[in-house]
């Protein structure tokens, strides 16, 4: 994530030291980096007033990839998200580390499908696009 000539000379060279694979993803922004800091200012606004309930699960972050269970922290590092790198991978071993049975993905695509099962093909995740999926999940 970062500025299009800068990540396409990241891209250039990934190449030429041997990456099977350097490309610019179809995004809108430069999410996750510094870059969305006028975003991330307009967004600490909304949240200001929202209050956070203490969740009845832990939340595992993307900036942390540890769980988190204070609303506080929640609604700070939901903030920091913004301009901070995805820990995905970390944030993925924290997941499996629940030893839970199955994960839903919630999207509207199957793209985290498919990055979880890069990280660990032991979890199992079923994706279901809409509210209808996931209510149809609950009778199987």
């Amino acid at each position: 994530s970062g500025e299009i000539a800068a990540v396409n000379e990241a891209c250039n060279k990934c190449k030429s030291v041997g990456a099977k694979r350097a490309m610019l993803l179809p995004v809108s922004g430069a999410f996750h980096s510094p870059l969305m800091q006028s975003a991330a200012d307009a967004f600490e606004k909304f949240l200001e007033p929202v209050s956070f309930q203490t969740p009845c699960c832990p939340v595992i972050s993307n900036v942390s990839a540890t769980t988190e269970k204070n609303p506080l922290k929640i609604k700070e590092l939901l903030l920091k998200q913004l301009t901070s790198p995805v820990r995905w991978v970390d944030s993925v071993a924290s997941l499996a580390s629940f030893g839970c049975g199955t994960c839903l993905e919630t999207g509207p695509k199957e793209v985290l499908h498919g990055l979880v099962k890069k990280c660990d093909s032991t979890i199992n995740i079923v994706s279901c696009g809409t509210a209808t999926n996931i209510f149809s999940l609950k009778s199987e």
